[in-house]
């Protein structure tokens, strides 16, 4: 991002190489956030979400209740339409994987807690997300 507002405030030219590999470097991010979830799922004791059992209300507050909730504020509020369902939709995404990845990093104790939260919710996004869909569609 900074390589990128330098060479804009030194008025490069568009077509040049270097914003070319920034701009590719760029189009990175979603599979690398793909490889983050998978790497978190594949360092992870499955037979523990179970354990974790406390990690489904995430499921049901984060994933279900915000985004309706976000929806019908949003809607009220008289927000364009288009805004309205980005941000129902940015509400029901699943957990970073980045949390737990963090916490594993710092020595946190509640890695394993972070760990189990994103592993559920995206899972149970491939539920959440189209019932979330058919939930504002009844609105």
């Amino acid at each position: 991002m900074l390589a990128g507002l330098v060479l804009f405030a030194l008025e490069i030219p568009k077509d040049l190489l270097v914003l070319e590999v920034l701009g590719r470097i760029g189009d990175c991010s979603n599979p690398l956030a793909m490889i983050c979830i998978g790497a978190s799922i594949a360092r992870s004791d499955i037979r523990r979400i179970y354990k974790g059992w406390l990690s489904f209300t995430v499921v049901i507050v984060k994933m279900l209740l915000c985004p309706v909730t976000v929806y019908a504020g949003a809607t009220a509020l008289g927000v364009y339409e288009p805004a309205v369902i980005s941000l129902t939709f940015a509400a029901a995404i699943p957990a970073s994987s980045m949390f737990s990845i963090m916490c594993k990093e710092n020595g946190n104790q509640e890695a394993d807690y972070a760990t189990r939260a994103s592993i559920i919710t995206v899972i149970c996004s491939m539920v959440t997300i189209p019932l979330v869909v058919s939930i504002i569609n009844g609105m």
